[in-house]
């Protein structure tokens, strides 16, 4: 069994707004194995806020 490139354990990204705590990912696990693609997106205010 070869071993992930990529290993994700419970990942969260909690956002605090006005009206409470939105939990734009919560909870989420994942491996990307060789010959496997990864497709992420976000919008630019997400991507901006650094």
């Amino acid at each position: 069994m070869s071993m992930a490139l990529l290993e994700v354990r419970n990942a969260r990204l909690y956002y605090t707004t006005t009206k409470g705590i939105v939990k734009a990912v919560d909870n989420v696990s994942f491996e990307l194995n060789e010959g496997e693609t990864l497709a992420s997106w976000a919008s630019p205010a997400v991507v901006s806020q650094h």
